[in-house]
């Protein structure tokens, strides 16, 4: 039965965890009087208990003082902390649909640089929408992040970031603790197209990683985690399709 509950109300569990020794012994003893007091009375004596006149004393007093702190706390905890996770949720959505829209515009933005040919000038004017939408991204994911507290997203270390880091002269100067604030913390796109071209294809394939991580955690994100995987293997299978397609045409037309 215990374990039913934590599955319905998981959130609830983990505030009772941060609730003080001397709180949580009086919650337990408080379930445990009441499962005792209906076990042993039947409904008409402990109707005839309910209107008998109540005697003021200070215990009764200290009672209600106490019951009345802990449902208190328990009803901030509780608020908190789903607060907190749709915070980390909301992160995780927002991420997950940055990442197509940075990798196509990384790409975009290498491709006119191997191109060398000097019209720049035509690139901004024919990608304005999309550079505007960088820097809209940029800072709704800053703001999620200083919300959320990075060091939620940071699940256990990651031995490909810790690598990335250990290898690269970049976080030598500044150390992040997550790929999330190094990407989100370059103010131009050339800077992690071009400049940081190495750690920040690296890092936006590591923060892959760092969600995933999320999604064992949080039941909520790991829907978020599972849809995506399931619309990557749509786009798999019809690429496959697609290069089977090609393959056949070459093949008859040879």
């Amino acid at each position: 039965m215990l374990s039913s509950a934590k599955t319905f109300f998981p959130d609830t569990f983990e505030s009772l965890k941060k609730w003080p020794v001397w709180l949580r012994a009086v919650l337990f003893m408080f379930v445990v009087s009441t499962s005792l007091i209906l076990a042993k009375y039947s409904s008409s004596e402990l109707l005839a208990f309910i209107n008998t006149p109540l005697i003021v004393t200070p215990l009764y007093i200290a009672i209600i003082v106490i019951l009345l702190a802990s449902f208190v706390w328990f009803v901030s905890s509780v608020s908190k902390r789903t607060k907190h996770r749709r915070l980390i949720y909301q992160f995780c959505d927002a991420w997950l649909e940055y990442l197509p829209f940075m990798f196509r515009l990384v790409t975009k933005i290498q491709s006119h640089e191997m191109k060398n040919d000097g019209q720049i000038f035509e690139f901004l004017d024919g990608n304005k929408e999309a550079l505007k939408s960088f820097h809209e991204w940029r800072a709704k994911l800053r703001e999620l992040l200083f919300k959320v507290d990075e060091s939620e997203l940071l699940i256990a270390d990651n031995q490909h970031w810790e690598k990335l880091k250990k290898e690269s002269k970049v976080f030598k100067v500044q150390s992040y603790s997550t790929p999330f604030s190094f990407i989100l913390d370059q103010t131009q796109p050339w800077l992690v197209a071009v400049t940081h071209q190495k750690e920040a294809w690296a890092a936006l394939h590591i923060s892959d990683e760092f969600i995933e991580r999320l999604a064992f955690k949080h039941p909520k994100v790991e829907r978020l985690w599972k849809r995506r995987q399931k619309r990557l293997d749509c786009v798999a299978s019809d690429f496959e399709k697609e290069l089977d397609r090609i393959v056949s045409d070459a093949e008859k037309n040879a």
